[in-house]
């Protein structure tokens, strides 16, 4: 079997697009698969350090904040679908599975022009454009919440099933955890990350309060994001002993085990994980997601009494 999945600029729709590939390793003798992803963003290192191939393109989401940086965009989309065209043909694929992110969207078009199966997986509660645009046109759309289809064109071709994640075949032992990140042992551990890129107000409320929480003698494990990781690790030197920093977590198995407490985003992928490991959390949706589906998301575990959801 041949697949190609596109999605991307995110973790919240790379990381359910390698969980499927790795489904599909698992289930199919020797599948060819291609990623199809965009230059500089995540994916780029991502995806071939988890053991699969990818072709990049040139490709640029619409801009909500500068309508007139959009008027070169109707012909970067045209030479996106032409380039993704070529790639498809070349590679001739059995599906294509689209995960989100505007990445996907000219393959995903590619794909239909060329007949080519096309499923859709949508992880959050209000679906993207991308779902949106092809939901009515995809051979199959694959969502996380049943609200979800309530938003669909159309619902025959729908499916609710749970949000796929990463291949884990059991929790961790915590002290193993602990050590895995250098912390100190028998001490409770806090957790905080802001989703695959970091987040600058949980980093700033982080940073203002980290001497209370060396304070408190407790573990703390912060994913930074890559922007300003040298600056708050300098900042967090003092407590190393307690406080580990790091830009990106690659191992969030280990770090969910090693944790009694999470504070985070909404990304669907942050929640998918902490449901499988059933961690008490506190939700900080990001403000400005768009269409503001993080919100939906935290709400929708907070009306099941999983989550505390607070505003930024």
């Amino acid at each position: 079997m041949k697949a190609v999945f596109a999605g991307g600029g995110t973790g919240g729709h790379i990381s359910p697009a390698l969980a499927l590939a790795d489904a599909l390793k698992r289930v199919t003798e020797k599948p060819e698969i291609l990623f199809i992803g965009s230059e500089g963003k995540l994916e780029e290192t991502l995806v071939p350090k988890n053991g699969y191939q990818i072709q990049l393109i040139k490709i640029s989401g619409f801009n909500r904040k500068n309508l007139v940086k959009n008027i070169s965009l109707p012909f970067k989309i045209i030479s996106s679908v032409n380039k993704c065209k070529s790639v498809l043909r070349k590679f001739n694929p059995d599906i294509v599975i689209g995960t989100g992110g505007y990445v996907s969207a000219p393959v995903v078009y590619a794909a239909l022009k060329l007949k080519i199966p096309v499923l859709l997986q949508e992880g959050n509660s209000l679906p993207g454009m991308v779902t949106k645009m092809f939901c009515d046109k995809a051979d199959k759309v694959i969502v996380n919440f049943e609200d979800t289809l309530n938003y669909l064109k159309r619902r025959d071709n729908a499916v609710v099933i749970r949000h796929p994640i990463r291949y884990i075949s059991e929790k961790a032992n915590k002290d193993d955890s602990i050590k895995y990140f250098e912390l100190k042992p028998g001490l409770k551990t806090l957790l905080v990350f802001g989703g695959s890129q970091g987040s600058v107000s949980l980093n700033n409320e982080i940073k203002k309060i980290l001497p209370n929480i060396y304070k408190l003698d407790i573990n703390l494990i912060w994913q930074t994001g890559e922007t300003k990781f040298e600056e708050f690790k300098k900042i967090a030197e003092p407590f190393k002993e307690k406080v580990k920093v790091i830009p990106f977590i690659h191992k969030m198995d280990i770090a969910y085990s090693a944790s009694d407490l999470v504070v985070c985003r909404a990304g669907i992928s942050s929640i998918a994980e902490l449901a499988v490991f059933r961690m008490p959390v506190i939700l900080v949706p990001f403000p400005y997601a768009s269409e503001n589906h993080q919100e939906k998301n935290a709400r929708s575990l907070e009306k099941d009494g999983a989550a505390i959801v607070l505003t930024d």
